[in-house]
């Protein structure tokens, strides 16, 4: 039954919508006494049920034509933020400016987001997923419905009420905004609702202005952490070693003016009968590198609560004083690696599961990069390649961790087993070496 039904929800959510909107709380009121009137009006004898059925359906009627009649000359426009984050409010603001003649009452302000129905697939997933309903609701799945299209289409919008905008003014409102999940919020139209004159019906104006928003994955809060100090890189054959004041010898060089007398190398002028002065080399360090490994994951939730603890550790890496870098493992040959948290965090607000298992490119990347740097490896699998890298990079770098949100993984070693952020931040604090003291538990 709930496949057939599956095809009146998109209508049955249209009108709703159309209900909500377009009918104030007394037109609300009237119609359901309207329709209660109406039943009772089936008898002939009673003429007073009829009186009302006809005096309220009149009246209903009127306010909805006059609604119709509103044109007023509005523009309307954004100012968004740069990026927000899923499950926090975030702020905005909407400017208008009434260029008509007429000053504006009650003006009711809703902005909107790009509808999106689900799938056939996407619903199935959820109600699999989704075990704590009603009996009602996992018959039908109407409201389940409801709250998986109403995370598609991103974010809860507040309304904005105005009192009053003048003729010629304009006005700036700030509205906010609950992003459900991470990735693009896409604007579709704002809708201005003005009460007619007998305040039973909302006269209703679109005006398309599209744009969008990046929503970055959620953070669980985590103490400053910092990752254990990167080797100093080794230089390739050929190539000139940094210069700089640290204790490491370079090389020889003649002396300039302004080089430091203590650095002064006096065997040399014996010899040569001019200055010769030491130049001493600062060991190079490589940051720290978050290799997210986003490839054949199992389930969609594993590679969400995967996605929020790389941003975690990124925000706690930032706040210890160290800016660590990010290595997406994607589709295609290349290893996308990033070098500052503003490009790591917008890239986790994308990215998207692989298609193909890159279990092997990943594991000769992290031997590469293990080798000059801390590593910390993310993965929504485990499988044996995995666990040889693991295994590999837990002997040759005793630092290094290793995170999967696959169950397959429990029981195993060199890797720390992650079901949910929330729920699991001791275990990923204990295996960080945090002090959990400090940290707000879920």
């Amino acid at each position: 039954m709930r496949g057939w039904l599956l095809r009146w929800f998109p209508l049955a959510t249209r009108a709703g919508r159309v209900f909500g909107e377009r009918f104030t709380p007394l037109g609300k009121w009237l119609l359901a006494t309207a329709a209660i009137a109406g039943i009772f009006s089936a008898d002939p004898s009673r003429t007073h049920a009829y009186l009302l059925f006809a005096a309220s359906t009149a009246l209903l009627l009127v306010a909805f034509v006059w609604s119709l009649l509103w044109r007023p000359r509005l523009t309307v426009h954004r100012v968004l933020p740069a990026c927000l984050r899923a499950g926090e409010y975030g702020a905005y603001e909407l400017v208008l400016r009434n260029n008509g003649r007429r000053t504006l009452h009650e003006l009711r302000v809703a902005d909107r987001l790009r509808l999106r129905y689900p799938t056939r697939a996407e619903f199935d997933a959820e109600a699999a997923a989704a075990t704590d309903d009603n009996w009602f609701d996992r018959r039908v799945g109407f409201l389940r419905w409801q709250r998986l299209r109403q995370r598609l289409q991103g974010a809860v919008i507040a309304t904005v009420g105005v009192a009053e905008l003048p003729p010629g003014a304009g006005l700036r409102v700030q509205s906010t905004l609950l992003p459900l999940r991470r990735g693009w919020l896409e604007f579709d139209a704002v809708r201005l609702l003005m009460p007619e004159p007998l305040g039973l019906c909302h006269a209703v104006l679109t005006l398309p202005v599209a744009e969008r928003v990046l929503s970055r994955p959620a953070i669980v809060p985590m103490p400053p952490w910092r990752m254990p100090a990167s080797t100093p890189r080794a230089p390739d054959p050929g190539v000139a070693r940094q210069r700089g004041d640290g204790l490491e010898f370079f090389a020889l060089r003649e002396y300039r003016p302004g080089d430091p007398p203590k650095h002064i190398d006096w065997r040399s002028y014996a010899k040569r009968r001019h200055l010769i002065v030491r130049q001493y080399a600062t060991a190079a360090l490589s940051p720290p590198l978050l290799v997210f490994d986003g490839s054949a994951a199992r389930h969609a939730a594993d590679f969400e609560a995967l996605v929020t603890i790389a941003g975690s550790l990124l925000m706690a890496c930032a706040q210890g004083g160290v800016t660590a870098a990010l290595a997406l493992v994607r589709d295609g040959d290349d290893i996308v690696e990033t070098s500052t948290l503003d490009e790591a965090l917008d890239s986790l607000a994308i990215v998207t599961p692989a298609g193909d298992d890159r279990a092997a490119a990943c594991a000769a990347f992290i031997a590469r990069q293990a080798r000059e740097r801390a590593v910390c490896v993310l993965s929504p699998r485990w499988d044996a390649t995995r666990a040889d890298a693991a295994r590999d990079l837990s002997q040759s770098h005793p630092s290094a961790l290793t995170l999967t949100t696959d169950s397959a993984a429990r029981g195993q070693a060199h890797v720390t087993l992650i079901t949910a952020p929330a729920s699991e931040l001791p275990l990923l604090a204990d295996s960080l070496g945090l002090d959990m003291p400090r940290m707000r538990r879920a």
